[in-house]
């Protein structure tokens, strides 16, 4: 039996709750995954886009924008390379509520079936975290095992980060980074939950975690509806910053 779609009146249904759950989210911090942007490919190209919106008008006019892309190419039988980039921006009125940006560029090696080696260097700007600049240069060991009717991906690794805030000079450490990728096919519903924790190396009471569910929903063999919701902890947040941010968000994905 093939995959049942999403027929008109529940799509009316999803396409009002996407414009509440947007406006209900306005001042979330938005997080994006980079394992929503990686899929396997089955020939030689991948791509992968993402993309929220909502615009509203009568006192103000408000405008907000999230979108993510991801670009594979496979080397071989065991390598693959990936670049990846996101953009968000929100606006009222024509002032500025946030914006965000990142570009990920990144190699993977199967060592076996199962485990493998990722090698990747990213950079981001997050105006809602008063942040002009996060570089990242890292190696992951990943290990992938379907458990019963789980998908599972747990990796460990280090990167070295260099940070730069708005009224704060430069600062350069190196993380852990540890994750849980684990996906369960319900009928034709996809549940995927992901996990980050990345503690410094020397200063173990510096850390963040980061939790995320998304539930992706068939339209059609490439368009795919997505609900996703996201939970942010920084334990040592830089500046006037809350420690804990959330975020939920409601839109499309694109697999071509």
């Amino acid at each position: 039996m093939g995959k049942r779609y999403i027929c008109r009146s529940q799509m009316a249904v999803l396409l009002f709750a996407t414009v509440f759950f947007l406006l209900s989210s306005l001042s979330a911090q938005t997080i994006v995954n980079t394992h929503d942007l990686i899929s396997e490919i089955d020939s030689a190209w991948a791509t992968n886009m993402e993309i929220q919106g909502s615009v509203s008008s009568g006192n103000g006019v408000f405008t907000a924008i999230n979108s993510g892309l991801g670009l594979g190419y496979k080397l071989n039988t065991k390598s693959q390379i990936w670049l990846l980039s996101g953009y968000n921006y929100a606006s009222e009125s024509g002032n500025l509520i946030y914006q965000t940006g990142f570009i990920n560029a990144r190699h993977h090696r199967k060592i076996t079936n199962s485990l493998n080696v990722q090698l990747f260097f990213q950079r981001q700007f997050n105006s809602a975290l008063k942040m002009t600049s996060r570089q990242l240069l890292g190696v992951n060991l990943g290990l992938k095992k379907s458990i019963k009717d789980y998908l599972t991906s747990i990796s460990l690794g280090l990167f070295d980060e260099d940070e730069k805030y708005f009224g704060q000079s430069f600062q350069h450490l190196q993380r852990m980074n540890i994750s849980l990728n684990v996906t369960r096919n319900v009928g034709d519903v996809e549940i995927n939950l992901t996990m980050y924790h990345q503690p410094s190396l020397y200063r173990f009471k510096d850390f963040r975690t980061l939790g995320e569910l998304a539930i992706e929903l068939p339209i059609n063999e490439s368009v795919n509806l997505e609900i996703e919701s996201a939970l942010r902890f920084d334990n040592d947040p830089h500046l006037d910053l809350l420690p804990l941010d959330f975020s939920t968000l409601i839109g499309m994905s694109f697999n071509l």
